[in-house]
C-alpha cells in the first residue's frame, strides 16, 4: 500500500481562524490534484460545514456508533464549487461532517475504537490527504487526532494569549508519544516578516524542530467571507490571503516530515494509540 498524508489542524486558542484555515487548505490541496478528505474532528462544536455551505445528514458519530455506512456519510463537495479552469482535473474534495457529542477518544469501547479504525482505513482508501479540523484547546481528543495524523498545522496569531496557548499546544505535542512533526502557522499577521518574528518566538520555547511552512496576512477579504460563510479561497480567491494559503498549501504538499510508512505501519500505529 501507498503512504498517506494525514495533518491535523489545530491551535492552543479558538478565535484565530483554524477551521477556516482547513477548510481554505483542504480547497487548495484539491486544486493542486490531491484526493482530499477533510473531517470536522470537532467532537462538540462542529462548524466546517458551514464554510461549504454543506446542511444535515450523517455525522462521523453516527459511522462510529454503527449507525450508517462510512459512504453514507461522506459527502462529496462539487468541483463547480472549487475547481477553476487553472486547476488539476486529478483533484476531489470528500467532506465528513462532525459533531461527535460527547464521545471521548481516551475511553472509547473497544467495539467503538475499532470502528474508529476501520473508518480512518476507510478513509484512507479514497483518498491522498485526510485532514482534520480540530476543536481548540489541549483536550485528550486533540492530541489523539494529532498523533494519529502524524503532522500538526498548528495555528495562531500575535496575540498574547493566543502565542501563549500555541506555546503550550506545541510543547505537549513534543512530549507525547508519538509525537507529530509540527508545524506553525502564524495568521492574521501584517507580513511575512512579522509572521517569521513570531515563529521564531515561538520556536525559542521548543526542543525539537518546528517546521515553516509561512504565514497569512491580514486581509479585509477574510471577515467578508466568513461573514458570507464561504471560505476566502472561494470568495476572493486572488486576494493576499488567499495567495498566502495557497503558498502555504504548495510549501507543505512538497515537504512531507512524515518518513516512509505505508498505511499498514500508520495503521499499527493508530491502533497502538487507541488502546493506551
Amino acid at each position: 500500500m501507498t503512504a498517506i498524508r494525514m495533518i491535523a489542524v489545530t491551535s492552543g486558542k479558538g478565535g484565530v481562524g483554524k477551521t477556516h484555515l482547513a477548510v481554505s487548505l483542504a480547497i487548495e490541496w484539491a486544486r493542486f490534484g490531491q484526493r482530499v478528505i477533510l473531517v470536522d474532528a470537532d467532537l462538540g462544536l462542529a462548524n466546517a460545514d458551514i464554510l461549504l455551505g454543506i446542511q444535515g445528514g450523517h455525522t462521523m458519530k453516527s459511522v462510529i456508533d454503527g449507525k450508517c455506512s462510512l459512504d453514507s456519510a461522506l459527502i462529496e463537495v462539487a468541483t463547480d464549487q472549487w475547481r477553476r479552469a487553472t486547476d488539476s482535473d486529478q483533484g476531489s474534495l470528500l467532506f465528513l461532517p462532525g459533531d461527535i457529542g460527547s464521545s471521548d477518544l481516551a475511553v472509547l469501547e473497544p467495539s467503538h475504537q475499532e470502528r474508529l479504525l476501520e473508518t480512518l482505513q476507510q478513509l484512507a482508501g479514497q483518498a491522498d490527504m485526510i485532514i482534520f479540523d480540530t476543536s481548540a484547546g489541549l483536550d485528550w481528543n486533540v492530541i489523539r487526532f494529532c498523533q494519529f495524523a502524524g503532522e500538526a498545522l498548528v495555528v495562531t496569531n500575535r496575540e498574547p494569549l493566543a502565542r501563549r496557548d500555541a506555546t503550550v499546544m506545541l510543547n505537549v505535542l513534543e512530549v507525547v508519544s508519538p509525537s507529530p512533526h509540527r508545524w506553525l502557522v502564524p495568521n492574521q499577521v501584517i507580513d511575512e516578516l512579522e509572521g517569521r518574528r513570531l515563529y521564531e518566538h515561538l520556536e525559542g520555547f521548543c526542543k525539537d524542530r518546528l517546521l515553516w511552512g509561512g504565514c497569512i496576512v491580514q486581509d479585509q477579504a477574510v471577515p467578508e467571507a466568513v461573514e458570507s460563510r464561504s471560505p476566502v479561497v472561494l470568495h476572493e480567491p486572488e486576494c493576499n490571503a488567499s495567495r498566502s494559503i495557497r503558498e502555504l498549501a504548495r510549501t507543505v504538499l512538497d515537504h512531507s516530515p512524515s518518513g516512509t510508512d505505508d498505511d499498514g505501519a500508520l495503521f499499527d500505529r493508530v491502533r497502538e494509540i487507541l488502546q493506551r
